[in-house]
């Protein structure tokens, strides 16, 4: 229940050379890792804070999570603002304390050049956690920090930069799950038991509120969220119920519902240097490109004959308007995509034995891109000038269903990636690669 901070001796790993171009580390293999993200670094607070709760109030959270926890709306609905689409947590349950200094220890604290990871977990499918782990790749350190616990299964978790309260930057983190509504919590305080916001109306809401709440909330489970980092106080979700809707975290309301996917809509990103523009795939096989301003599809591809698993702009060639601007798909029949937004595929590639289920651009090696695969494969891409991918490395892992990877924002050749038997550090050889 309550988040606990680890203890160095206990918890810290071995050091291990992440340079090591082999070596696979850190793999836990009682939980599956459903989705993860990276936190850059300088953004999380050196000294965390830790949530004051006192009994009543745990007290309270216990009721709510018990399994008559509907028979006790009336205390749920005072905390729906009537103007709103969004739960507002009650702020004497999640007001932040410094820690005591007396039991505070190494890693209770943070360094400027130290990564968070944050890993969506299913544990024993009994526990739902948001699990936040410390990596700094001078030490070769990784190591659990903190967590929080879950109602539901989390499917897609995507890292905010941005405090609703100050209007400027934060450190938080977006959960979909199979509910409708999207949580966020401040990751800059652990040992919190609910989330600071809560977008949107949960599935199992009593009637009076959803008549509070307003129109626009998802009505099926969130499978994918984007964080738009021009606009950095605009979220974006997609979701089983076949739309994606925009959402305003400032203000707490959904801003604007984009429609037009047949089936569900399992991966989004926004553009890195566009603000309005949005890449969608669902599971129908259409790829969308929308312009959000006005709610508009502008390119539509169908081409693809499989589930769309993951989408992703590549940042190297999408800015000036004379080259091309590209894009890259992964498929559920194991094909990755390349393509032009003007002329459609450029190359397309057999990357896998099985689904494409996880899909990383790297922002700091021009042209690499990482996929992992239902039958635990991780492969390292270079795009060539021409367009088409060519084969640089692979990791086979003993995991089934890599369900996603990604890059550390600020290291090239380290990325993370987790499945049905845990996660792993892993490092890349970048250079010889090339």
């Amino acid at each position: 229940m309550a988040v606990n901070t680890t203890n160095n001796t206990a918890r810290k790993l071995n050091s291990c050379n992440f340079r090591e171009h082999k070596k696979q580390l850190f793999q836990v293999d009682m939980k599956q890792v459903t989705c993860l993200a990276w936190v850059p670094r300088g953004i999380p607070a050196l000294k965390p804070l830790k949530a004051e709760l006192n009994s009543n109030q745990l007290s309270d959270w216990e009721d709510t999570k018990s399994d008559d926890a509907l028979t006790n709306v009336s205390s749920e609905e005072e905390r729906f603002n009537d103007n709103d689409d969004t739960y507002i947590a009650d702020s004497a349950r999640s007001h932040p304390i410094e820690s005591n200094s007396d039991d505070e220890d190494e890693d209770f604290l943070l360094k400027a050049d130290d990564n968070l990871v944050l890993f969506g977990c299913c544990v024993d499918n009994v526990e739902n956690i948001l699990e936040v782990h410390v990596y700094n790749e001078s030490e070769d350190s990784f190591y659990p920090h903190h967590h929080y616990m879950l109602e539901e299964a989390p499917l897609c978790i995507e890292h905010v930069i941005f405090n609703k309260d100050t209007r400027d930057k934060g450190n938080f983190c977006a959960v979909g799950t199979m509910d409708s509504a999207i949580e966020l919590w401040n990751l800059d305080v652990v040992e919190a038991i609910e989330p600071v916001a809560i977008f949107g109306v949960r599935n199992q809401s009593s009637e009076t509120e959803k008549k509070k709440a307003k129109k626009i909330s998802h009505e099926d489970g969130v499978l994918s969220l984007t964080w738009n980092r021009i606009l950095s106080h605009i979220l974006a979700s997609g979701s089983a119920d076949l739309q994606i809707i925009l959402w305003d975290i400032e203000n707490q309301v959904g801003s604007a519902v984009l429609s037009g996917h047949s089936d569900k809509v399992q991966s989004i990103k926004w553009h890195p240097t566009e603000s309005s523009r949005l890449l969608s795939g669902d599971t129908s096989g259409v790829v969308k490109v929308w312009d959000a301003r006005e709610s508009v599809c502008e390119k539509e591809w169908n081409e693809f004959n499989a589930e769309i698993e993951r989408v992703a702009w590549n940042p190297w060639k999408s800015e000036n308007f004379f080259k091309k601007i590209e894009i890259q798909v992964a498929a559920s029949d194991g094909r990755l995509y390349n393509m032009d937004i003007r002329s459609g595929i450029v190359d397309v590639t057999e990357a896998h034995n099985g689904a494409v289920l996880g899909l990383s651009v790297n922002n700091k090696a021009e042209n690499y891109v990482m996929t992992s695969s239902a039958r635990g494969s991780l492969k390292l891409w270079k795009i060539d000038d021409s367009g088409h991918f060519k084969f640089s490395n692979k990791y086979k892992l003993k995991m089934n269903d890599l369900l996603c990877c990604e890059f550390c924002p600020d290291e090239e050749s380290v990325a993370a990636c987790g499945g049905e038997n845990g996660y792993k550090i892993i490092s890349w050889n970048i250079g010889s690669a090339a």
